[in-house]
């Protein structure tokens, strides 16, 4: 797990968005959590496919939402500020976690939102503490995954809802992808779940899919959008550059060839815990 952690470590984040917030500021601009959206909804989609899931959680007021592989907050932030709930969001990286709880402060959340560095195969909640749990591009990161649908089970109450925006293997297609992409440079802690597969371990884990809905063609076009942002040379700034660095534009480029070829797939996922467990 360490080794995972480096590969999303960033030395001086915290610096890096200050600068960015330090920038705005400068411009004469109210912060505007758009302004970062670029950065901070780290995965395909970016804000808009946060809200796409939001409408079909349907979370209502007050729910506590947990949201695991949080990055530097952007999901998390938008949960709390459109759903009216308390959001956890908690990831690996305390240099993530620090950067998100720096957002945070910024925008006036910090008492809608926390956040807490650790593992999610070992979630440092107790049992039944969430309302809702959430993951965007997470699992793939994740090789034990019965272990985490177990951790998931265990912290989300009799009823929840589990809310997931998740890459896969194609169940089709064996073929690898090529690497770097967004989740890891050369190949290592990549382990890419196949939609079926997925199904089978929540199955066993007890939870009822009301939703699991294949959105591979909208997430290409917003990669593709991207990457013709690249050539244009009118990325929005500050963008996920910060947290992917001199590998930003091939990992983008990876991504978009594994959609088209049908090697990787994207998938909005709803479910809900069973009552009696």
């Amino acid at each position: 797990m360490n080794d995972l952690a480096n590969h999303y470590r960033q030395e001086n984040l915290d610096d890096q968005i200050k600068c960015a917030l330090d920038s705005d500021i400068n411009d004469h601009k109210d912060f505007d959590p758009n302004i970062i959206a670029a950065m901070d909804q780290f995965h395909i989609g970016g804000a808009q496919a946060t809200r796409d899931m939001l409408e079909l959680a349907q979370f209502t007021l007050g729910d506590r939402v947990l949201d695991i592989g949080c990055g530097i907050g952007g999901p998390a932030r938008l949960i709390a500020q459109v759903c009216q709930s308390p959001t956890i969001g908690l990831d690996l990286s305390m240099d993530y976690c620090l950067a998100a709880n720096l957002i945070s402060d910024q925008l006036n959340v910090s008492d809608q939102t926390g956040f807490v560095q650790g593992n999610a195969i070992h979630l440092p909640f107790a049992d039944n503490s969430f309302d809702g749990i959430w993951t965007q591009h997470v699992t793939m990161n994740i090789e034990n995954k019965v272990m985490l649908f177990s951790e998931f089970t265990r912290v989300l109450k009799p009823g929840g809802k589990l809310v997931m925006y998740e890459v896969f293997l194609s169940s089709d297609n064996t073929k690898p992808p090529h690497y770097p992409l967004p989740w890891s440079v050369e190949g290592a802690h990549s382990f890419l779940d196949t939609p079926d597969s997925h199904r089978r371990i929540m199955d066993t884990h007890h939870f009822s899919i009301t939703h699991f809905d294949c959105v591979s063609t909208s997430a290409l076009l917003s990669v593709n959008q991207l990457l013709q942002r690249f050539q244009q040379n009118r990325l929005n700034k500050p963008n996920l550059g910060i947290l992917l660095c001199e590998h930003y534009r091939s990992m983008m480029e990876n991504l978009s060839s594994a959609l088209t070829q049908d090697v990787l797939q994207v998938f909005q996922i709803i479910a809900q815990k069973s009552e009696d467990r």
